[in-house]
């Protein structure tokens, strides 16, 4: 997933689980224009942790995976 995407992604499972920003952000511990502002792409400045608590909120979690550039295997992950 793409930074740009995070927002819509996040609105898409608040609406998938019937909650409103009030109700998501009362459960994150944040404020609603702080949510609202996520949702739309405006949320550059949201903390790490803060993303955190939104998704755990939906039993997910941040996870990390190698970026490859235009399809291409990094080498060391060539099978030799």
């Amino acid at each position: 997933m793409k930074i740009h995407d995070l927002g819509a992604n996040i609105k898409q499972l608040r609406k998938d689980h019937s909650l409103t920003q009030q109700q998501l952000a009362s459960r994150c511990g944040i404020s609603r224009a702080t949510l609202g502002r996520l949702e739309n792409g405006n949320g550059t400045s949201v903390s790490i942790c803060v993303l955190d608590m939104i998704l755990a909120s939906f039993d997910l979690e941040i996870e990390f995976k190698r970026r490859y550039n235009m399809g291409i295997t990094p080498l060391d992950e060539i099978e030799r």
